[in-house]
């Protein structure tokens, strides 16, 4: 991962396994943020998190549907504590395009 613009933030992306949701997953990583990716898909997102994690980035997985008070609560709750609070949210629609901004 390269950058330092969003270094010691956390973001939380919803939709992160796919599409839209994971490319901004990796372009906040390549900016030194840590990323929480959330979804429905959990292969999805950990094969995120996996990539995420091999160009140097911090991300971890976690599995639910926001559409779902229990699922929303546990996210906001935060059990998942990497180092820091969320510092950034993102909900987003699928697409099927991933771009990595760095190598």
């Amino acid at each position: 991962m390269t950058g330092a613009r969003f270094q010691d933030r956390v973001a939380v992306i919803t939709g992160g396994g796919k599409g839209i949701g994971r490319a901004i997953a990796a372009r906040l990583a390549c900016g030194g943020a840590k990323v929480v990716l959330s979804g429905r898909d959990a292969a999805a997102l950990e094969t995120a998190r996996g990539e995420i994690q091999g160009h140097g980035g911090e991300a971890l997985a976690v599995p639910g549907d926001v559409s779902k008070a229990a699922d929303a609560e546990q996210l906001c709750a935060g059990r998942w504590k990497p180092s820091a609070a969320p510092t950034s949210w993102s909900a987003t629609p699928g697409s099927r395009a991933t771009t990595w901004c760095c190598a």
